[in-house]
């Protein structure tokens, strides 16, 4: 696995537990259990957590 996939993930699990806002979507309990399955498999872990395959720079 590479720096950029560990880096992803490390991102997008250490952000996918914090508190939301009320009015943000109704989804977003969903997708942090989707998240957190998709990293306990293997072979998904080894692909990076954003649609598309690519890393991303949300600055």
């Amino acid at each position: 696995m590479t720096n950029a996939v560990e880096a992803a993930w490390h991102k997008i699990l250490t952000t996918v537990g914090e508190p939301r806002r009320p009015e943000e979507s109704p989804l977003a309990a969903p997708f942090a259990q989707l998240v957190l399955e998709a990293h306990a498999e293997p072979l998904l872990r080894q692909l990076y957590p954003w649609a598309g395959g690519r890393a991303r720079d949300n600055r």
